[in-house]
């Protein structure tokens, strides 16, 4: 029977408690961003293997990230509020106040001012980031909002409520509603 090894009080870095959510910078590739349930987003250095920053502060765990299409250094947070980021800097950021929590956040891919967020009470949200107030918010799904997907002239979201709904991104209007026999927890 082999020695328990011990953790190394030097070496104690990393998250506290369960990591909900993981995004890789396509444009930095060594670079990862996790956030946790212990209200932190981490940024990794995968070269080193060690964690480069800590952003900390949220209030609440961490949901949901996604870097932007275009920019290396911009990430979207999503926790009970919605984050972006300056990763050159860490410390600016802009956030906005949302009813619920915001469980998922996806980057428009066309614009790169757009954002979507989807909450914890179904709501479905586009955010300007040039300015403090959404563009649209409308009630999508029944539960909360588990993935966004944005495809051409289309927003696709899936819920707990187990549907998968297809949105016209010009007109704002539900086009197709497929249901499941189960909870959808994620979308890619």
């Amino acid at each position: 029977m082999g020695r328990k090894k011990k953790k190394n009080p030097e070496r104690n870095y990393g998250h506290t408690d369960a990591i909900l959510d993981i995004a890789w910078n396509e444009h930095l590739p060594h670079i990862l961003a996790s956030g946790s349930v212990d209200e932190t987003t981490l940024l990794w250095d995968l070269e080193t293997n060690e964690p480069h920053t800590r952003m900390e502060n949220f209030g609440d765990h961490v949901q949901s990230l996604k870097w932007h299409p275009f920019e290396s250094q911009t990430l979207a947070v999503g926790s009970s509020d919605f984050y972006v980021y300056d990763c050159r800097t860490y410390d600016t950021y802009k956030n906005w106040n949302i009813k619920g929590k915001v469980e998922k956040v996806h980057w428009d891919p066309s614009n790169g001012f757009l954002c979507y967020i989807g909450t914890n009470r179904g709501q479905l949200l586009c955010f300007d980031c040039r300015t403090n107030e959404p563009l649209w918010k409308y009630k999508g799904h029944e539960n909360e909002v588990t993935g966004i997907y944005v495809w051409e002239k289309f927003i696709v979201s899936s819920s707990t409520d187990e549907t998968l709904k297809v949105w016209d991104r010009e007109n704002k209007h539900l086009i197709k509603i497929k249901e499941f026999s189960g909870a959808l927890h994620s979308l890619d």
